[in-house]
């Protein structure tokens, strides 16, 4: 049952009785009729049909000044629904009828009620007369139209856009207009799920591997194949893989050696993370941020490679580091005998414990003057914006750099890489 009915009126002869049996089918609380001055009468024949009719309702008015403008009746209507909204009416309790009136105001009706995601329209049929083409008065059935199934197709269609351009926090924000408004059972199925696809590629965008999946695992298999996303296979692969690692590596319960092994095959998969991260927002025109995580990706190259040596970068123990080593780091903190080290420190230190791997950075001078670029930019030290240019040269580097530290690199990449949505919904 709704308790808020919105009815256009028309002028016939014998629309009332159409427009009576709406509402006592739909038997609302309050009904609020949308006239022209001509047919302000009809609503005196409703009444004159019977107190079953309007007793003990709320009734009221809205007057149409140009009943044949389709635009002014769909913002009148608008304006209506909004105010029944407003007062506190739930969308799901409020059915729009379009039985009668001008075909203006029955169009403009329905716009309104699709605009505001009002989830129900109602309209009578019945047996016509054939001298008039009217509904024979006794005859009337009405019929009720899900605006809700009407919208979601065209809502789909928008979804499958944004996760392509990877705007999860759009798709999120356009899946719980519709959980919010339409309650049947399938389109809160479909849509909890596609709320479940954006929230895992939002969390994983934001390096919340964990998180994102969590909620990846709960998305249902059947939604992900009518996607064409094949179960997120390869994404489940590749977050599962970060999580048992990251487990281990900060498992204090494990050996130190195979913490720091665990350690550094999670850097192997976070590189990739990066690297593929920052391709994303490359591709939208986000070029100091792309290059933020190309610098962050040699870092944790070298710092892999030295985690394998079995040297922590983020906690290094000089004691345990040849004379030589030592030379290339910054003294510590007076009394410590531990310390953080910086990237250059890193390749430097890798250099003395014999890796050549570190002169792909340290005899690499177009690398380092990349890499000033970072250094200049706004996210960094500097005020210099980066260009598209400096990006895409700086990558082509650091991949390079990055595949000689890292070999499966490349499968992780593919890994890494979101899918996108390319059947037809």
């Amino acid at each position: 049952m709704s308790k808020y009915l919105v009815c256009t009126v028309g002028t016939g002869r014998g629309v009332e009785h159409g427009i009576a049996v709406s509402i006592k089918k739909s038997n609302p609380e309050k009904v609020v009729f949308i006239v022209s001055q001509e047919s302000r009468s009809t609503i005196e024949r409703i009444r004159a049909l019977g107190e079953d009719v309007l007793a003990n309702r709320e009734v009221s008015e809205l007057v149409l000044s140009d009943e044949e403008h389709v635009q002014d009746c769909a913002l009148k209507a608008i304006d209506c629904l909004l105010e029944l909204i407003n007062e506190g009416a739930p969308r799901e309790e409020i059915t729009c009828d379009f039985t009668s009136g001008t075909k203006a105001m029955t169009a403009g009706l329905c716009v309104a009620a699709v605009t505001l995601g009002i989830p129900s329209l109602s309209y009578v049929v019945g047996e016509r007369d054939k001298a008039n083409g009217r509904v024979i008065s006794g005859s009337e059935d009405v019929r009720t139209v899900s605006v809700g199934r009407l919208y979601v197709r065209e809502t789909e269609q928008r979804l499958k856009e944004l996760f392509n351009q990877r705007r999860f926090s759009a798709g999120l924000s356009v899946s719980d207009y519709v959980l919010e408004r339409f309650f049947q059972e399938d389109i809160q199925n479909e849509f909890s799920n596609w709320r479940s696809l954006f929230e895992a590629f939002y969390r994983w965008d934001l390096f919340d591997h964990v998180g994102a999946y969590d909620v990846m695992m709960g998305i249902d298999k059947g939604f992900l194949a009518k996607l064409g996303l094949e179960s997120l296979q390869p994404s489940k692969e590749f977050l599962g893989k970060i999580t048992r690692r990251a487990s281990t590596a900060e498992n204090s319960q494990v050996a130190d050696d195979d913490r720091l092994k665990g350690k550094a095959l999670l850097l192997e998969l976070l590189m990739a993370d990066l690297l593929a991260n920052s391709d994303r927002r490359a591709e939208e025109g986000r070029y100091d941020d792309a290059v933020a995580r190309l610098y962050r990706a040699c870092e944790m190259a070298a710092q892999k490679a030295l985690l394998e040596k079995g040297h922590n970068p983020s906690d290094l123990d000089l004691d345990a580091l040849p004379p030589m080593a030592r030379e290339e780091i910054c003294a510590p903190s007076p009394g410590e005998s531990k310390s953080k080290v910086a990237m250059d420190e890193t390749l430097r230190l890798l250099k003395a414990l014999g890796d050549d791997r570190a002169d792909l950075y340290l005899e690499n001078k177009r690398l380092r003057d990349l890499l000033t670029a970072r250094n200049n930019s706004i996210l960094a030290h500097g005020i210099e914006p980066v260009g598209r240019e400096k990006q895409e040269a700086l990558r082509e580097e650091v991949l390079s750099l990055c595949n000689s530290f890292s070999p499966n690199l490349e499968q992780n990449l593919r890994l890494a890489k979101f899918p996108i949505i390319d059947v037809e919904l």
